[in-house]
């Protein structure tokens, strides 16, 4: 290729403007969002157990607060690691999309959301059913295990044998 032609950081910033950067990055947000929740299934735990650690943490502020001062630099390195893997595939997703780039954040991403719900364990109330008690957070848990048991047969019936990849 003619030196003029080979792309660089330094060629992509002398061609485009600051709002088109910026618009690749929204565009690769949206794309990552729309390829996401519309594949494999994993989209809508992710988002449930987000929701929950939010919650947990909105609702034991205090103590989370402590928490985040006493790990600020492994909260730090995890969101950061989050962010720029998610900045990264959104800049990359228009040249190769898919949802293997986002589902190879999966498990660091529900690692880090486990750990916020576990160190808050001691916050879970109980909730009475009838004459029997349960922790709110097992019943959570359980309704999680039941969603997933209703997955299990039209995956293993008709989306592994019909669709490409399972998709």
């Amino acid at each position: 290729m003619p030196t003029d032609l080979i792309p660089s950081p330094q060629k992509y910033l002398q061609e485009h403007t600051t709002g088109q950067i910026f618009e690749r990055f929204l565009n690769g947000l949206d794309k990552i969002y729309s390829v996401t929740s519309q594949s494999y299934g994993y989209f809508k735990y992710a988002a449930i157990y987000l929701a929950m650690a939010l919650i947990i943490t909105c609702l034991n502020f205090r103590s989370s607060w402590a928490i985040a001062k006493k790990h600020c630099f492994l909260i730090s390195f995890t969101l950061s690691y989050l962010i720029a893997y998610l900045l990264l595939y959104a800049w990359y997703i228009p040249i190769a999309s898919g949802s293997r780039f986002v589902l190879a954040q999966f498990l660091p991403f529900m690692f880090f959301i486990a750990s916020v719900l576990t160190v808050h364990a001691h916050h879970h109330p109980r909730i009475n059913i009838f004459r029997f008690k349960f922790k709110w957070f097992n019943l959570f848990n359980a309704l999680i295990l039941g969603m997933i048991l209703f997955e299990i047969y039209p995956i293993l019936t008709y989306r592994i044998v019909t669709m490409f990849a399972g998709r």
